[in-house]
């Protein structure tokens, strides 16, 4: 569906600083893939700008925007059983990419679902044969439809960033690339913060309560693992929820929490789906920003990972769904 037409690596404008940047516990995440953390349609814009003027432009933004962001533009390695960051200036992966499909417009992707197409226009590297000190911490590709329309496709190491680092990453490439490249990401709200000490270890400390989070999700009676759930096929859907909608679950759930009644109903829901047995333990499992919840609080322009898992006690099948 999409033809790649060039590839070239951005590194940062200006001299930036080098050397090793100790990652943070939160920072050691299984698997270290990318994310994808974007994907922007534009239609056609019919003023003299061409696609030449495009490309250069969000290359001499994104370019100017990992001064600041330089974490972005080094590569990980593998120190004694650790991920680290060596900050290095290898810069960031740009691809130039055409839909083939003719008939494909941006309206066509207005009122998103997720399909399998979509993955056309989110970079990727291939991991088995590229080392992990040479992965980009930052893909990014411009593919070109027929209308003339654009997209812009995103993906970031998770290992560097969550997903609120990312979007201010992103929030300030696009105010750049807008600008024209004069505005200066220098002030104290918008300048990223790089000091990860606030995350260190304060060495080896015995756990106060249950860490439900570091252990096994219960599985489903008559099974002895979950190989068999994990092996069935994985179906994605987008579900628009009203405000109204809404409003009536947080009346039945008796909470003025949007987060709690919309994830109590997924649950109810997912025990309903399953058809198991009253008896049937569950949980469900999300994840929290904690830069607002522990002392002293992270700022919010702190660039990294702070985020952690959650998980429920875990009940019945009938206590979740009584009508079940």
């Amino acid at each position: 569906m999409v033809s790649i037409t060039s590839s070239c690596i951005v590194i940062p404008s200006e001299p930036t600083p080098n050397g090793l940047m100790r990652l943070s516990d939160f920072d050691q995440i299984p698997g270290m893939k990318h994310a994808p953390s974007g994907l922007f349609f534009y239609k056609q814009n019919h003023n003299s700008i061409t696609i030449e003027d495009v490309t250069k432009k969000l290359k001499d933004s994104l370019s100017k925007i990992l001064v600041p962001y330089y974490p972005l533009a080094g590569r990980l390695c593998s120190i004694q059983g650790r991920v680290e960051l060596d900050c290095n200036a290898k810069g960031v992966q740009f691809v130039e990419a055409i839909c083939d499909d003719q008939a494909k417009v941006v309206d066509d992707y207005i009122d998103f679902e997720p399909t399998e197409a979509v993955k056309d226009f989110i970079p990727t590297i291939d991991y088995n044969t590229i080392p992990l000190e040479e992965w980009p911490l930052l893909l990014v590709q411009l593919t070109l439809l027929s209308c003339g329309g654009l997209c812009v496709g995103i993906a970031f190491s998770h290992t560097v960033c969550d997903g609120w680092s990312q979007f201010r990453v992103i929030n300030s490439w696009t105010k750049l690339a807008k600008e024209g490249g004069n505005w200066v990401v220098d002030d104290e709200i918008m300048q990223p913060l790089h000091d990860r000490t606030f995350l260190n270890s304060i060495g080896h400390c015995p756990p106060r309560f249950d860490h439900r989070e570091f252990k096994a999700p219960p599985s489903l009676l008559g099974c002895s693992d979950t190989k068999t759930e994990q092996q069935k096929p994985i179906s994605v859907a987008v579900l628009r929820v009203s405000r109204d909608q809404i409003e009536n679950l947080k009346k039945e759930a008796q909470t003025n929490r949007t987060y709690e009644a919309i994830a109590a109903h997924m649950w109810r829901c997912a025990c309903k789906a399953r058809k198991g047995s009253t008896n049937q333990p569950t949980t469900i499992l999300s994840v929290a920003d904690i830069r607002n919840r522990i002392k002293p609080r992270i700022p919010p322009n702190y660039f990294g990972n702070t985020i952690v898992h959650t998980i429920t006690p875990t009940c019945l099948f009938g206590e979740s769904c009584p009508t079940h």
